[in-house]
């Protein structure tokens, strides 16, 4: 229930404090739950404003941001521009442990054989 929960808070607060008061600025909006990917059109001092002027809202939304003409980070991508072409490729969080999932755990046996199948279609998808 609680994606559920996010996913339609952050809809109403976008719609109010981002996407409408800011729509000339934002080139590209993709969120998926709580996780916000926006291409911003303006320099990296106005991304950084609209940041802060966000996180003074009286919300509890608060936006942790990277900000960069060159590279970012969303969800398990690393996007990039080289040569004014946009590049992505795999990424893990520096917290990620690649913990393995042993087969004689006590998951259901159908959850134990999808993870090799789910995890080749993750890397089929993004490269």
């Amino acid at each position: 229930m609680a994606p559920m929960y996010a996913n339609a808070y952050m809809h109403i607060f976008e719609r109010e404090h981002i996407l409408h008061p800011y729509r000339e600025r934002i080139i590209q909006y993709v969120r998926f739950i709580d996780d916000i990917l926006i291409l911003w059109k303006g320099s990296i001092a106005e991304a950084e404003q609209f940041v802060k002027n966000v996180n003074c809202l009286p919300s509890p939304v608060k936006i942790t941001a990277n900000i960069s003409d060159t590279m970012v980070q969303y969800l398990d991508l690393e996007i990039l521009i080289k040569d004014n072409k946009i590049e992505y490729q795999l990424y893990s969080k520096p917290t990620d442990r690649n913990t393995i999932l042993h087969f004689e755990s006590a998951h259901p046996e159908h959850s134990k054989k999808s993870l090799p199948y789910t995890q080749f279609l993750r890397v089929f998808r993004n490269n």
